[in-house]
């Protein structure tokens, strides 16, 4: 009995961390014009391994499925200056930024 036990409150503890709670970074790349920007190289950093992403021919860009916490979004394009900054993703949302590049020098 004991032993049914422990099998069932191990299968639901496993349950409960593999269904975590998690979050996602959405958005879009756009020029100085205001204009989206496609085909930018987007690397975001943080909780885990690095992911790596291009924009669309809208601009679009997301990164699904992310643990709750700090990650850094650096973008990337030919003729532009490089994108840095930090974010906050919260469990259960979608947090929805605008990536602005200025033209490189």
């Amino acid at each position: 009995m004991i032993r049914r036990c422990a099998i069932v409150i191990t299968l639901l503890l496993c349950t409960v961390l593999y269904a975590a709670p998690t979050g996602s970074l959405s958005g879009v790349v756009v020029g100085p014009d205001k204009r989206p920007i496609a085909g930018v190289h987007l690397t975001l950093t943080g909780m885990g391994p690095d992911r790596k992403f291009t924009t669309s021919e809208d601009g679009r860009f997301a990164f699904p499925n992310l643990k709750p916490g700090h990650y850094d979004v650096i973008a990337e394009k030919a003729g532009y200056e490089e994108f840095r900054n930090r974010y906050v993703v919260d469990a259960n949302s979608d947090k929805a930024i605008t990536v602005r590049l200025a033209r490189g020098r």
